[in-house]
């Protein structure tokens, strides 16, 4: 059952809100699978070859460098998806991991 709605529209209108079942107050939220896109690749996946990149790198790769390293891998994100990943995951942005 396709809306066209944005996944990350979908998880800004359930965020922070509950339901209330008979099993008890559930997160809206739980009921998503993590995946990217709809397709077979959990986030914790993306979020470990965004930490592989990163390690790997000679000079640091903004967000938009790295979004497009993992598109040429087969992995579509937005770079909006990269920062926030890398920001979950600790790493400093470009400028702060040349210092």
């Amino acid at each position: 059952w396709a809306m066209n709605v944005s996944i990350s529209t979908v998880s800004r209108a359930v965020n922070g809100k509950y339901l209330d079942t008979p099993r008890g107050i559930l997160r809206i939220r739980d009921f998503f699978s993590g995946r990217i896109g709809g397709g077979s690749l959990s986030s914790h996946y993306v979020a470990g070859r965004i930490r592989e990149i990163t390690a790997g790198e000679k000079s640091p790769l903004s967000d938009r460098e790295i979004a497009a390293r993992l598109s040429c891998q087969g992995i579509m994100v937005s770079v909006r998806t990269v920062n926030k990943y890398r920001h979950r995951e600790g790493i400093m942005n470009s400028y702060l991991r040349r210092k």
